[in-house]
């Protein structure tokens, strides 16, 4: 009985340990706490998610507001393209982003937080991401999505 207890508990950190999708209570002197979910970082960036202000129906959820950032970008707005691995299909998304003053940073605008990008965002395997530039080299990202229906229910829950 101990050994089969400690191969679950080995099983289930090995899990956690892999999740790509991390999500925390951020505990800062300059802001206060904030809730934060982010991924490990692929090409020198990565996708975060913070509590956004769009209300979800009529709930007091809220839709998460998400950016993608740690390389240089150039162009004042873009289009970014994510395909989401669901099962056997990848489902593509085209969404408009602005960036940010340091240039580090892209946001996406609210507008994609749809019925079906939430459903495809929840249960996708992996994100492949395209940063459209035209003054710059394409961007291209890939993550892992395990964890990201965790990490979208704990953004976007008041």
């Amino acid at each position: 009985m101990k050994k089969a207890t400690l191969l679950l508990c080995l099983a289930l950190i090995g899990l956690t340990a892999s999740s790509q999708w991390t999500h925390k209570v951020i505990n800062s002197e300059f802001d206060g706490k904030f809730k934060k979910a982010f991924t490990k970082i692929d090409n020198g960036g990565f996708l975060a998610m913070e509590v956004g202000e769009i209300q979800i129906d009529t709930t007091d959820d809220r839709y998460p507001f998400m950016y993608i950032m740690g390389v240089y970008f150039c162009d004042e707005g873009t289009t970014i393209e994510m395909a989401f691995y669901v099962g056997k299909e990848i489902k593509k998304y085209d969404i408009r982003a602005t960036k940010s003053n340091d240039s580090r940073t892209y946001y996406f605008n609210d507008d994609m937080w749809t019925p079906e990008f939430v459903s495809d965002f929840k249960k996708a395997s992996k994100c492949s991401i395209r940063v459209n530039q035209n003054y710059c080299t394409t961007d291209y990202f890939s993550f892992n999505m395990t964890g990201s229906t965790d990490a979208f229910n704990f953004i976007s829950r008041k």
